[in-house]
């Protein structure tokens, strides 16, 4: 049950709270009353059955694509005002870069962060470098211990 300083869980459609009433919550957290989603899914049944829809059909149980729609078509939905997270937008953005939601395309976008080749290569070059290194210190440590082991037996005398 809310309390008087929890948020109050409002209906991205209606606005009304649903705090108490039976609910769902997308992806991005926004709430919808289940009256809502039903009258939502019930006019899109009968909004398939009138006339072809524009863009593919999505299952009944796909909750994401509902949600999405849900979104699309919220009184919420503002030029200046990112869908997936509420987030005050310039209104030439096209991505919103807390959540990623495309306004062009009404789709989060993901990214993947990838090391580019001149990276690589420049880690590459300091391992190499690292082991050119190595090398160079055994080389004067074996030629090291090679002098002391010649000079204890008497083979060579610096001081002569």
């Amino acid at each position: 049950m809310a309390t008087p300083s929890s948020p109050a869980k409002t209906c991205a459609i209606c606005r009304q709270d649903c705090t108490n009433k039976p609910r769902v919550k997308d992806a991005q957290g926004h709430y919808f009353c289940r009256d809502c989603v039903e009258k939502k899914k019930a006019a899109q049944q009968n909004g398939a059955q009138a006339k072809p829809a524009s863009r593919p059909a999505v299952a009944v149980d796909d909750e994401r694509g509902i949600m999405a729609r849900l979104v699309d078509d919220s009184v919420s939905k503002s030029p200046n005002v990112c869908p997936g997270c509420r987030r005050p937008l310039r209104p030439e953005t096209v991505v919103c870069t807390q959540c990623g939601f495309n306004r062009q395309t009404s789709q989060v976008v993901t990214t993947q962060v990838l090391k580019s080749e001149a990276v690589k290569a420049a880690k590459a070059t300091g391992r190499q470098s690292r082991r050119a290194l190595m090398a160079v210190f055994l080389v004067i440590l074996v030629a090291l211990i090679l002098l002391a082991v010649l000079y204890s037996q008497g083979v060579i005398d610096p001081f002569r």
